[in-house]
């Protein structure tokens, strides 16, 4: 592995986003070159400028433009799109709100992998120390897909159901971790970094997501097991996430539609 490819959403949270670089300066690995795309979905021209202030600051960032917000993994479609020819081995998607331990691409550089691995999902801990990975061990039970059902019936039902102790924790929710922090295949890994190994990339050159927001890990799940792919945990590579918040805290009604709207469409791929 020469090359790894990190690639970051960035909407109007410019100051995540100067640690999130700052980490990746600060990469060990005396094999492997790091480069950064960050794709600005921002509609902040003040965020814009300092977006282009941090290329001048650090010499392995680049900033892609789209003309339009057109969400997370669309911002990764986007950057995709704008690639004449993949030159990286690996490429790391993620928010721009993680932190990227020190040791992330020599510990990636030196995994030794199953052949049939198209994804790797990293260690994601929140700032209150939960881990986000191992996210779905396995495809959700019937009692599980209901409880979901009944959440993304209506706004109603899920503010009622959200203040249900234990409801989202056990449905919904990073909460609770099915497995322990070994190395594993997983049936989907947390949204916030994926790892794209030469098997993925070779085969696809984009993301197969419909939407704008929130389902991605469902689409992309789907999209590695369609072509006999899986995706595996791998402990040693940790990044820290700075968003602690889960669908156990009710979203705002705006953001509940995008989720609902989602839902209905990738719920069979859980």
């Amino acid at each position: 592995m020469k090359l790894v490819t990190f690639v970051a959403v960035v909407y109007n949270n410019y100051d995540d986003t100067v640690e999130f670089l700052q980490s990746l300066g600060s990469l060990t690995s005396g094999r492997v070159t790091t480069r950064c795309v960050v794709v600005d979905n921002s509609n902040d021209q003040g965020v814009s400028a300092g977006l282009d202030a941090l290329v001048e600051r650090f010499g392995f960032v680049q900033v892609l433009r789209p003309p339009n917000n057109v969400g997370y993994f669309g911002g990764f479609n986007y950057y995709f799109g704008q690639v004449t020819q993949l030159t990286s081995d690996a490429v790391v998607l993620c928010n721009n709100d993680v932190v990227i331990a020190s040791n992330f691409v020599e510990n990636l550089s030196t995994g030794q992998y199953p052949e049939d691995v198209f994804v790797v999902c990293p260690d994601v801990v929140t700032l209150d120390g939960r881990h986000q990975n191992p996210h779905v061990v396995r495809p959700r039970s019937r009692l599980q897909r209901l409880k979901l059902d009944l959440y993304f019936s209506s706004y109603f039902m899920a503010s009622l159901l959200s203040g249900v102790r234990g409801f989202c924790s056990f449905s919904l929710g990073r909460n609770a971790r099915a497995g322990s922090l070994q190395p594993q295949y997983l049936h989907m890994g947390i949204g916030a970094c994926y790892v794209l190994l030469p098997a993925f990339l070779s085969r696809y050159d984009r993301l197969e997501y419909p939407h704008f927001l929130y389902g991605e890990e469902a689409y992309l799940s789907r999209q590695v097991h369609a072509a006999g792919g899986r995706l595996y945990f791998d402990p040693r590579l940790v990044v820290q996430h700075k968003d602690s918040a889960t669908l156990s805290t009710l979203p705002k009604q705006k953001t509940y539609k995008f989720a609902r709207d989602g839902y209905w469409s990738y719920r069979k791929f859980y």
